[in-house]
């Protein structure tokens, strides 16, 4: 996948990846088993590509996806898949109620949403009353995989990804009142990380504790990029 590594989430991906290609970049259980799953920067890349290719395949171009789940390597994949194919995430906070979460998927008029198989009924439910297209993203990606790779990478390369795009909408605690929506371009997120790795290098492993909607735990996963 040919990327231009400018401030860009896609960039920082491309960057990580011509530098650590067979550093292992994630560590995660397996449902229901103490494996332990490795995923190097160079197995990442080609799964990001997969998927992202996939969503422009099915027709989501500078569209709105929201991800709805709890952290899981899915999680990860789901938001970088979806910013290097040009489109924007939208952050959705699995803790809140079903009614909330609807509103705000149909107030970023998003086009589909990305979950974890964790909220399978709420995910089925909300569905219906959205009318639009739920995607379980482990078993959408591993059905996607069962495929030839290659025109997927080819489809989400083509796509010109600019600093200026939203990458993500990211909503605020609304203990003031409603929820606020926050849209941060591409350069805004990379600009961030920068900032922050210029003082803190994160070393050997770390463990994501805070919930990855919310822009400080994100923050801390983004970080590894640069390190």
């Amino acid at each position: 996948m040919e990327i231009n590594m400018n401030k860009t989430l896609r960039g920082i991906l491309k960057k990580r990846f011509s530098l650590y290609p067979d550093d292992s970049l994630f560590s995660f259980k397996k449902n229901d088993s103490a494996d332990i799953c490795k995923v190097t920067t160079k197995e990442f890349f080609h799964d990001v590509a997969v998927l992202g290719g996939e969503l422009l395949n099915r027709g989501y171009k500078k569209s709105n996806i929201a991800i709805y789940g709890e952290n899981s390597y899915y999680w990860v994949l789901s938001y970088f898949a979806v910013t290097a194919s040009g489109n924007t995430a939208v952050f959705l906070d699995y803790h809140l109620p079903e009614e909330e979460l609807s509103e705000l998927i149909t107030f970023t008029d998003c086009d589909c949403v990305l979950y974890s198989a964790t909220y399978e009924d709420i995910a089925s439910s909300m569905a219906k009353k959205t009318g639009i297209p739920f995607f379980e993203a482990e078993s959408f990606f591993k059905e996607i995989s069962r495929e030839p790779s290659d025109e997927h990478i080819k489809v989400c390369e083509a796509i010109e990804v600019s600093e200026k795009d939203i990458a993500e909408i990211a909503f605020t605690s609304g203990t003031s009142g409603k929820y606020k929506g926050v849209m941060l371009s591409n350069a805004n997120v990379v600009t961030n990380v920068e900032s922050v790795s210029r003082i803190l290098r994160p070393t050997g492993m770390s463990l994501q504790i805070l919930p990855l909607y919310h822009t400080y735990g994100l923050l801390n996963l983004l970080g590894y990029f640069f390190a």
